[in-house]
C-alpha cells in the first residue's frame, strides 16, 4: 500500500504561501481551510 501523498505536497503548498505571504489558488478549498493560509477560488 502506497500512502496518499496529496496531504504532504497541500501542507507543503499551504507552509509556502504562510511563510511568504501569498494567497494559495485553488478549486480545493477543503484541504486547505483548516491552515491559516488565503485562499482564492476563481471557479466560485
Amino acid at each position: 500500500h502506497v500512502p496518499d501523498p496529496r496531504s504532504e505536497r497541500d501542507a507543503l503548498i499551504a507552509a509556502t504561501a504562510l511563510v511568504h505571504g501569498l494567497t494559495v489558488v485553488t478549486r480545493n478549498r477543503k484541504d486547505f481551510e483548516p491552515t491559516d493560509v488565503t485562499i482564492l477560488d476563481p471557479w466560485r
